[in-house]
């Protein structure tokens, strides 16, 4: 196992931890709830990583969809904590909405070549992912469309809140981009132009 393998394997530990932290530690409201499906979805991109990169060229296909199905959770997940951070709702037509293209996105990725349409062996290098043509069209678009929400709905709450709130709300803000802003440069945006050495990094971040 090579270095970067053992820091997203580490990356991987510590999000399971985590994930069973908020799961056995904290009360099962909608937005505690909501933020633990955004720590499940982090920690199997990890563990999907991890089989993507150890894996051979027969099995890289396999691993490379699921690699970007389960980032189709986070963004979704995170904008639903927002929604409902402290207590807030939703309305019934944006949760169903949200909901349908988060699985529409999700099977298109793990199940077609739509997304995800081959992998090619590079010598002394990562792998290189061949990406179909909804990937450009609705991939790239779809994960920082998500997140962008999630922002504003944290903004708009942070300018409304009691002081408490607006530290809580500046501490996941803070977190939040702190990892997911650097992934999105060295998971989505850079391999869509054809580099991929940083391809792990983001599960690191």
């Amino acid at each position: 196992m090579d270095f970067r393998n053992f820091l997203v394997l580490a990356a991987f530990v510590t999000n399971l931890f985590l994930s069973l932290l908020i799961y056995f530690r904290t009360k099962k409201t909608k937005a505690n709830v909501s933020f633990l499906v955004t720590a499940l979805g982090i920690t199997f991109w990890c563990l999907a990583m991890f089989l993507y990169r150890a894996s051979s060229l027969e099995y890289s296909v396999f691993f490379a969809k699921f690699l970007y199905f389960f980032p189709t959770f986070i963004p979704t997940a995170f904008l639903f904590f927002g929604f409902y951070f402290p207590d807030g709702v939703v309305k019934k037509p944006i949760l169903y909405g949200i909901i349908i293209v988060n699985i529409i996105t999700a099977v298109l990725t793990v199940s077609t070549n739509t997304v995800i349409s081959d992998v090619q062996i590079v010598p002394g290098s990562e792998k290189k992912i061949i990406f179909g043509v909804l990937y450009k069209y609705l991939y790239t678009l779809y994960i920082p469309g998500f997140f962008t929400a999630s922002y504003v709905i944290f903004f708009r709450k942070f300018l409304k809140e009691n002081p408490f709130r607006r530290m809580q709300i500046l501490y996941i803000l803070l977190g939040m981009t702190a990892a997911s802003l650097p992934a999105m440069i060295t998971n989505l945006n850079l391999p869509t132009f054809g580099y991929f050495e940083l391809n792990w990094v983001g599960q690191v971040f």
